[in-house]
């Protein structure tokens, strides 16, 4: 059964089709595929949004529709972090289920690389 995902803009409409009688390598690159478009999405809705927390990003996820597991939002929320585009924000908020979870937003590098990318207000949701 393959799976399919799509934003349904050019910018990032990035689709990841595999099936169970692809090779390996397929399957793999529909994965990359996958998690790129995710961090990408991360990155973005961060750019727009400024500060958020992961429990903000994967309601922004289902608000959207997009089909990505938490985990997978914080992931490559982490991602980021690591690469050093986005950084906590040094505040903690309360989630609905009463934990402290950290505030994220676009490190100064995050913010110099949106000054280079050229996005047109469209392809943002």
């Amino acid at each position: 059964m393959g799976k399919s995902a799509s934003l349904g803009n050019p910018f990032i409409d990035i689709k990841a089709r595999t099936r169970r009688t692809d090779p390996e390598t397929s399957r793999l690159a529909g994965l990359q595929a996958t998690s790129a478009r995710t961090t990408l999405r991360v990155f973005l809705l961060l750019w727009k949004s400024g500060e958020m927390t992961d429990a903000d990003l994967v309601l922004r996820f289902s608000q959207f529709r997009w089909p990505e597991a938490p985990s997978s939002v914080r992931r490559c929320r982490k991602l980021l972090v690591e690469i050093g585009l986005v950084e906590s924000s040094g505040e903690r908020r309360l989630t609905k289920y009463r934990r402290w979870s950290s505030v994220w937003r676009l490190s100064s590098v995050g913010l110099a690389f949106v000054d280079r990318l050229e996005v047109r207000e469209e392809d943002v949701a």
